[in-house]
C-alpha cells in the first residue's frame, strides 16, 4: 500500500515530509545508477523492487528490502539533499519493523540494536520516539 503511494504504479502521489518531498523516483534512480556502472551499493535490490506489478505491490519482502536502513544510508550518503527526506522515511520505517519483529530479548543485543529489543516498561524510549514522528499523510 505504501509503495503504490510512494508512486510506484500509474496515478502516482507525492509525499511531503518538513517540506520536503518523498517519491518513488530517488529508489528507481539507486536501481538505474547501480546498473550503469555495475556496482552494487545495495545487494539487494533489482529491478523487481521497482517496477512493480499488482502481485509484487502487496509482497511484504520487496518492501522490507526497499524500506530498509542499508538503502536510507544509500540515499544519505551518495545522493543529494533533497533525496534526505526519502532516507529518512526509510529510516524510520526500517526501525518500525524491528520494533515490530522482536522475536526475544536477545536478539536485540546480539544485533545490539535496540529497536529489536522486546518493551519490558511502559516508559521505554521507544515510544517516545514513536509518538515524536511527524506524520507522513
Amino acid at each position: 500500500m505504501l509503495l503504490s503511494l510512494l508512486g510506484g504504479g500509474k496515478g502516482t502521489r507525492s509525499l511531503w515530509n518538513n517540506g520536503k518531498q518523498i517519491i518513488w523516483d530517488h529508489f528507481v534512480k539507486i536501481v538505474q545508477d547501480e546498473m550503469k556502472c555495475g556496482l552494487k551499493i545495495a545487494p539487494r535490490l533489482s529491478q523487481e523492487h521497482v517496477q512493480l506489478t499488482p502481485f509484487s505491490c502487496m509482497n511484504v519482502r520487496l518492501a522490507v528490502q526497499l524500506l530498509s536502513g542499508t538503502v536510507s544510508k544509500i540515499l544519505k550518503e551518495y545522493y543529494p539533499e533533497s533525496m534526505h527526506a526519502t532516507s529518512e522515511l526509510c529510516g524510520n520505517m526500517d526501525r518500525f519493523f524491528d520494533i515490530l519483529n522482536s522475536r526475544n530479548r536477545k536478539e536485540g543485543l546480539f544485533k545490539r540494536n535496540v529497536f529489536l529489543l522486546p518493551f519490558q516498561t511502559e516508559t521505554d524510549e521507544r515510544f517516545d520516539w514513536l509518538e515524536s514522528l511527524s506524520p507522513i499523510f
